[in-house]
């Protein structure tokens, strides 16, 4: 063996065998021989004569024989496999190669190697098609970064090269928006690269929460998180009472640093939307059109006012499999502006300390009994029970804003109407 081939193999001893090599072959003596030289260097998956692998590999060897036999089997796992590739290497004979060079032989493979193989220009093919299949893994992984796989799904694409301009979906989901509160006068005191890195730490904390309820994450916007779940309510809830107990911990950690502490708001609405695409044909963006949109960011928007962590509309409660199994209180009734139609929203307290959740639990009779009271315009009344509310728990803040809506007559129709939100589409 030439000198070149020898340094060549060297270059391969040091090769950590993680790599998964297929040999597809129908011939079973030039599958011993590729089997022998690849198994030094990678984990060589087999499959019997004429049937396809049940193990996942990285690339395949495969004959002129099993590439026939085998056509749609390669093309259902290539198809499965997006939008990875998974490099196949033909085997065949020279006249094989011409035919194939010239277009005559429809093949599925990548490149092609004459048999009998020689064992330097094998792994020197091999080790290029793992490569190719590393950087279109990596560059998938890239792509899914900017745009969600559940995104794609939504959309019944297998591929980002198979979305087009104008690709849309109608379905039902629930919508999530998230926002630091006064996060403006903390960025303020933050350095431009402190900022970055204060809103990655924190980002980074909430996404992998979103993910484990089976919610992707649609859009950033600052420090506001917008999300979609397309399972189920009870995943929205369950994943924004997550997110605000893992708070309390990323708060700990903030301490230790010497930041400061922050809160965040959570509002959820469920109801139909339109998922798609949208722009020009040089630059388009995946988005969600609907009213329900609007109503979730008006909600969020609503945190701010009732001086609250969680709040969903009356949409998401009643797509609740069982509103009981959380901690939840009918909040008011407010009408978007714009729309007739008046929302019932409540507060999700899960996620509050458990000496406050005993005393929400307490008062919830005398303060539900006010809220009744307060929009039949018995507000002398309701003041009653928002004071007897405060006096057991001073921290209702609800109860608060409550007793002072009752105590100056002009605000007592506060509820009926609330602000555009930054985040209406």
């Amino acid at each position: 063996m030439n000198n070149i081939s020898n340094n060549l193999l060297t270059s391969f001893s040091s090769s950590v065998l993680h790599e998964r090599v297929a040999i597809i072959m129908i011939d079973k003596w030039n599958a011993e021989l590729l089997a022998k030289y690849l198994s030094t260097h990678y984990q060589v998956i087999r499959s019997e004569p004429g049937s396809f692998p049940t193990q996942s590999f990285d690339v395949a060897v495969i004959d002129s024989a099993s590439m026939q036999v085998l056509q749609n089997e390669i093309e259902q796992h290539q198809y499965a496999v997006r939008p990875r590739v998974v490099p196949f290497l033909l085997a065949t004979t020279r006249q094989g190669l011409l035919r194939w060079t010239e277009g005559e032989l429809q093949s599925l493979a990548m490149d092609v190697i004459v048999v009998p193989v020689e064992k330097a220009e094998l792994l020197v093919r091999t080790k290029v098609l793992l490569k190719i299949a590393q950087y279109s893994k990596e560059l998938n992984v890239a792509y899914e970064r900017f745009v969600p796989q559940e995104f794609l799904h939504c959309l019944g694409k297998n591929n980002v090269v198979d979305v087009h301009l104008g690709d849309q979906v109608e379905r039902e989901m629930t919508i999530m928006f998230s926002d630091i509160r006064d996060f403006t006068p903390l960025a303020e005191s933050l350095s431009p690269q402190e900022v970055f890195d204060f809103l990655n730490s924190y980002l980074g904390q909430m996404e992998p929460i979103i993910s484990e309820y089976h919610g992707f994450i649609d859009k950033y916007i600052g420090d506001a998180i917008m999300a979609l779940f397309p399972t189920h309510a009870d995943d929205a809830v369950s994943s924004a009472v997550s997110m605000l107990k893992n708070l309390r911990k990323y708060n700990e950690l903030l301490a230790r640093s010497e930041y400061p502490m922050i809160n965040i708001g959570i509002g959820l609405n469920t109801g139909p939307l339109i998922l798609g695409t949208v722009g020009g044909q040089h630059r388009m963006d995946g988005t969600v059109i609907s009213d329900a949109v609007n109503l979730a960011a008006r909600t969020e928007e609503l945190t701010k006012k009732y001086y609250t962590k969680l709040l969903i509309t009356e949409n998401t409660y009643n797509k609740l499999q069982d509103p009981s199994k959380y901690q939840i209180r009918k909040l008011d009734r407010v009408k978007v502006k714009g729309k007739s139609k008046i929302v019932t929203i409540y507060e999700v307290f899960d996620a509050d300390t458990e000496n406050l959740i005993a005393l929400k639990q307490q008062t919830s009779s005398d303060f539900e009994l006010g809220v009744q009271l307060y929009h039949e315009d018995k507000c002398d009344e309701a003041y009653h029970y928002f004071k007897t509310t405060l006096q057991i728990n001073p921290d209702d803040k609800v109860a608060e804003v409550y007793l002072q809506r009752c105590a100056r007559p002009q605000n007592r129709h506060e509820s009926e109407t609330f602000i555009d939100s930054k985040f209406t589409l």
